[in-house]
């Protein structure tokens, strides 16, 4: 799976417990992220995938 490919389904798996996306980085090619608030008390939290 492409590190976009396992980005996406992290992100799937986020928004599916109702974090709420904040800031979308997924188009960098260094380092592609996503930024979300946790649904509990809206703390920021990152999803990133490590290039193989």
């Amino acid at each position: 799976m492409t590190t976009i490919g396992a980005l996406e389904n992290q992100h799937s798996w986020a928004t599916a417990l109702d974090a709420r996306l904040l800031l979308d980085r997924s188009d960098d090619v260094q380092e592609p992220l996503r930024v979300y608030a946790d649904p509990a008390g809206g703390h920021p939290f990152c999803i990133f995938v490590a290039p193989a």
